[in-house]
């Protein structure tokens, strides 16, 4: 019962996902594509919702959940999820970490803490498969730092529920042994009752069928045997380790035995605001390990396929939407809360677990319709009211009692006044009602397509006499004179100057410029001088 009562309240009918590229018509072509994939997502043919419950119900009793991602499958994105049981993570032998990692429970930790890779063993046995943590979806709650596992949510009440288990068959047991006791007889002449026929026998218990008559010896008596098993106090014991249960799992204690005989609209609000505030961090981290996990990993084929780039870590989750307690209630509170703007309309309408504009877009289109088909919108299309019962009459207004009133039944009296109100609310229904006003006229011609005239439904009236006086209003011609006169003429002087000379002195950077320069050989003529240098001159050849 917890199980099923955590996988309802978490994941309920599934956890969707929105894209957020930041254009609505991207978004729309990346949520088909993904729900695509989403729809058959497991190796098995299994879609996405069926995966996050068999996940959330692994939680309390495992702790974690694994799924492994493998290729296969048709379309664009040719991967499918193998979902595993925690048994498949294990310290087997033979699991040898790479050179600066660790092992904590069948997963190689790098020096951070952050996984790069996970041994998959098969539960009966077998040799451990080392899988890049990029191929591995691994989901559980963390509750402290460089964790690598989960742990069992029912870790904290194993030991009461197998206290349970064993207080109940106790108590089944002895109520069991006692039920079969019907009469102790207390005697002083002998140690036991001889029930066989020899008197061979050493069993002091004898078996009585009905209106079996037992002799007594001088001197006993018989006690009849009063039993209390089962014991009274069980009852509140058990209930008291149902609460234990329910707050280690954070869930309603009625959702263990289904009793809400003690249940009122306040209490009952009251625990549902405290579970959603207690399974809200739940939701979250499940939605992101799932459904958020596979977005982030299809994300660049969708990417590849449309042509756009999309961050794969802009989405938001679509929970699904939590029930009312009292739907006017609630309805009421929310309207008030968008109104003095205390909330939004996708606050309200994503905690009922939908999307505002996919929720505006269908009203749309049901008006349309509606209008189209010639049904009127609005006030004038809201059912009709119960009429209310008529108050009771006065004395004064009450018919006067009839010599023979005394002698009528009641039910002929309840009868009579039956009547009365019916005849009542016939005058009130046959009274002369405008008729409602006919906004649109539906013309269907054979061959042609249905016409819609709107028609209005106004009644003509003669247009109002509005007698004005007009204003005189006399405007001389003003006289306008232009003369003539010749063009201005302007002498503009501009002086002579010599092109000024511009003139860059540039000191000399000296070179030294160093070739070496390769002439084929020829006879020189040294002559020596007085200073000691010597001359060489080139000869012909």
């Amino acid at each position: 019962a917890a199980v099923l009562a955590l996988d309802a309240l978490v994941i309920g009918s599934g956890i969707d996902l929105e894209p957020d590229t930041g254009d609505d018509a991207t978004n729309g072509l990346v949520r088909k594509i993904f729900y695509d994939w989403m729809r058959s997502v497991a190796v098995d043919g299994s879609d996405i919702y069926q995966l996050q419950h068999t996940a959330m119900r692994e939680c309390p009793v495992a702790g974690e959940w694994v799924w492994r991602i493998i290729p296969g499958g048709d379309g664009p994105i040719s991967l499918r999820v193998l979902p595993l049981e925690g048994e498949w993570l294990s310290d087997a032998e033979g699991a040898s970490p790479a050179n600066g990692c660790t092992m904590a429970a069948g997963v190689e930790l790098d020096r951070y803490g952050s996984p790069v890779a996970y041994f998959l063993v098969p539960p009966e046995g077998g040799k451990p498969e080392k899988v890049a943590a990029a191929s591995i979806i691994h989901g559980f709650e963390k509750k402290r730092s460089l964790q690598a596992r989960g742990e069992p949510w029912f870790t904290p009440v194993i030991e009461t529920l197998m206290n349970e288990r064993d207080l109940v068959d106790v108590e089944l047991k002895a109520a069991t042994v006692t039920a079969n006791i019907g009469l102790a007889i207390e005697s002083e002449y002998h140690e036991r009752v001889d029930t066989t026929e020899h008197g061979d026998s050493d069993d002091p218990v004898q078996a009585l069928g009905l209106g079996s008559v037992v002799r007594l010896y001088p001197g006993e008596k018989v006690n009849a045997f009063h039993h209390t098993r089962p014991s009274q106090q069980i009852a509140p014991f058990r209930q008291m380790l149902r609460g234990d249960i329910a707050a280690a799992l954070r869930i309603p204690q009625r959702f263990l035995d289904r009793d809400v005989s003690r249940a009122n609209y306040s209490s009952m609000r009251a625990d549902m605001l405290d579970t959603q505030r207690l399974l809200q961090p739940i939701r979250e981290m499940v939605g992101h390990k799932t459904i958020g996990a596979l977005y982030r990993i299809a994300a660049p084929y969708i990417s590849a396929m449309l042509g756009v780039a999309i961050d794969p870590t802009r989405y938001r989750l679509l929970p699904d939407g939590q029930p009312y307690v009292d739907p006017v209630k609630d309805i009421n509170a929310a309207t008030a809360a968008i109104t003095a703007g205390l909330s939004t309309h996708e606050a309200e309408i994503g905690a009922r677990g939908g999307d505002y504009r996919q929720v505006w877009a269908q009203l749309a289109k049901e008006q349309a319709e509606m209008q189209a088909m010639g049904i009127r919108v609005g006030a004038e299309s809201a059912p009709e009211q119960p009429t209310p019962p008529e108050p009771e009459q006065k004395d004064q207004e009450k018919p006067e009692k009839k010599p023979d009133d005394d002698a009528k039944s009641v039910a002929e009296h309840e009868a009579e006044e039956r009547q009365h109100r019916r005849a009542v609310e016939l005058a009130k229904i046959s009274a002369p009602v405008a008729p409602p006003p006919q906004n649109f006229h539906i013309s269907v011609l054979p061959g042609q397509p249905p016409s819609v005239t709107v028609r209005n439904d106004i009644p003509a009236q003669a247009a109002p006499v509005v007698n004005v006086a007009a204003p005189t209003v006399n405007v001389s011609a003003p006289e306008v004179r232009i003369d003539a006169q010749p063009a201005p003429v302007v002498n503009v002087t501009v002086p002579q100057q010599a092109a000024p000379t511009i003139i860059n002195q540039v000191n000399p950077t000296p070179v030294t410029i160093e070739n070496t320069v390769e002439v084929p050989a020829r006879p020189v003529k040294a002559v020596p001088q007085r200073d000691g240098s010597v001359i060489l001159t080139p000869q012909p050849e």
